[in-house]
């Protein structure tokens, strides 16, 4: 054998013990999970007035209980529709729900239900 395949010889051996440093370490694992994104959030008045009818993401639960912000594509009709009730849906004056967070509420389920 000459000088220089025992240099490659040598050289490839010494290349491939060090790409075994660790083997024996274990399986890989991965990180804890991320926390989901949250999104944009609906009202405390919103989780304790409507969801138990429109559910939790404003999805509608039945014909009679519907999607929201349903058919009221702008925030004056959603509140007057809020405020007036109609049909099953009973009146929620601003001691239930305010303002703030009707017209908080109704750009949510814009986002969640376009």
């Amino acid at each position: 054998m000459g000088t220089s395949f025992r240099f490659a010889w040598a050289t490839s051996m010494l290349l491939l013990g060090s790409g075994c440093e660790g083997v024996n370490e274990g399986p890989a694992t991965l990180g804890p999970r991320p926390p989901p994104e949250a999104g944009p959030a609906l009202s405390a008045a919103y989780v304790a007035q409507c969801a138990r009818c429109h559910g939790e993401r404003g999805e509608g639960t039945t014909i009679t209980f519907p999607r929201l912000p349903g058919r009221a594509r702008d925030e004056g009709s959603f509140i007057a529709r809020v405020r007036g009730g109609g049909g099953p849906m009973p009146a929620f004056d601003e001691s239930l729900i305010s303002d703030a967070d009707l017209k908080s509420d109704f750009a949510v389920l814009l986002q969640l239900n376009p």
